[in-house]
């Protein structure tokens, strides 16, 4: 049985990029405030902020498949210790980014609500208390009142909810045929639509405000995630033609489609093809090389490491830097001053407090005796052709967001 999982440093890169551009996207949009930008003005802003929740949904694709590589490559991890493995890699992070937005909160004096535009618009509105932290830290993630001290929590709170669900989509998927399980998705991606429309939550939907309407917009963001896992599958097991080795065609035609889904999903506000326009990416991404050989360069690699907590904490950083300076500041210096701070204060919380977290998710989820679903041994693990890989577990949380 092998004991190491393949790590794909594009993907890395690629992950450190698009969590870069949701930050410039977050800090573009203040942008959007009195007086109004022209129309011509106002379409540029608009193109460039959809690339927001394309990388969203690009990472609870690339979530799945980080996710579903330890049950391809015959790890055997129990489905509770895959469970605490997510918890201590994820929340001890959540946590400190939390206290330093509360503590960030407390520092600067308030704006009104003028002098704000944007994603920042209504956050850190509501009373600090006990119950509150509880909610953030437990990643509730009900209603915007969950993560009104750091915005981004919202999808953390969907990939929490995934992984109770991947490890047993990865085990259907090595019991029954490929078909049947695309069948199944496609099934799952056809009634959150309809039940989201029927009872009238927003499309995106960040928030389901009630307790029903929360179990929605997970469904509704599933089967991203497991389209992840399918592709992890065809990677790993050569399932079909689903990874054929050098066809230049083959590549030209994903890039089309990732094209094609992107423009797609954008007109028609649709999460399928944006996660469609995904899955085409990560495949481009792993055959394309010199693709692979830009998003492997230091700079780019050191932006992936650091991902997940810059995702984290570039929003409260971002609004400490409004409050700080009034409201008054530039967006050309806002642009270049929140990016660079929120760079710098990611990197201490990697170091203080993800790294560490790391370790203990790996400890945790160290394989014992007991077999989970969809673990398998005796099988030499696989990856693509012009793939690099390392022993070390890939980092595989990041999401981004677009508000």
């Amino acid at each position: 049985m092998t004991t190491k999982t393949p790590r794909y440093h594009a993907l890395d890169g690629a992950r450190g990029v698009a969590a870069f551009a949701v930050v410039l996207c977050h800090c573009l949009s203040r942008a959007y405030r009195h007086p109004e930008p022209s129309s011509l003005q106002l379409n540029a802003l608009k193109a460039f902020l959809t690339l927001g929740h394309l990388s969203v949904i690009f990472f609870f694709v690339l979530s799945g498949f980080a996710l579903g590589i330890r049950y391809t490559s015959g790890k055997n991890t129990s489905y509770w210790r895959f469970q605490l493995s997510r918890l201590a890699r994820l929340v001890p992070c959540v946590a400190a980014v939390v206290a330093t937005a509360t503590i960030l909160r407390l520092m600067t004096p308030d704006l009104s609500v003028d002098m704000l535009s944007g994603a920042f618009v209504d956050l850190w509105k509501l009373p600090i208390n006990g119950e509150r932290l509880a909610r953030h830290v437990l990643l509730i993630g009900v209603s915007r009142m969950d993560t009104d001290l750091d915005p981004p929590l919202w999808s953390l709170v969907y990939e929490m909810r995934a992984g109770l669900f991947i490890p047993l989509f990865m085990y259907s998927l090595k019991r029954y045929s490929l078909y049947s399980n695309i069948i199944l998705l496609i099934a799952l991606y056809a009634s959150s639509s309809i039940s989201l429309s029927m009872f009238g939550l927003p499309n995106p939907v960040f928030y389901g405000e009630t307790l029903f309407g929360s179990l929605l917009a997970t469904f509704h963001y599933l089967g991203s995630f497991l389209l992840g896992c399918v592709i992890c599958h065809c990677l790993h097991q050569g399932e079909g033609n689903c990874a054929p080795n050098g066809a230049r065609r083959f590549t030209l035609l994903m890039v089309m489609a990732f094209l094609a889904f992107w423009l797609g999903g954008i007109i028609t506000h649709s999460d399928l093809l944006l996660s469609l326009a995904a899955a085409c990416a990560i495949f481009c991404i792993l055959r394309i090389a010199p693709l692979q050989q830009g998003l492997e360069l230091a700079p780019i690699q050191f932006l992936g490491k650091i991902s997940y907590s810059l995702y984290l904490v570039h929003m409260p950083v971002s609004l400490a830097v409004l409050r700080l300076t009034g409201g008054a500041i530039g967006d050309g210096y806002f642009l270049i001053i929140a990016p660079t701070l929120s760079v710098i204060a990611a990197t201490v919380l990697f170091a203080i407090v993800e790294r560490p977290s790391i370790a203990l998710s790996r400890t945790v989820g160290r394989q014992g005796k007991a077999s989970s679903p969809g673990s398998q041994g005796g099988r030499d693990e696989q990856r693509p052709a012009g793939t690099r890989k390392s022993s070390i577990d890939q980092p595989e949380d990041m999401q981004v967001q677009s508000q």
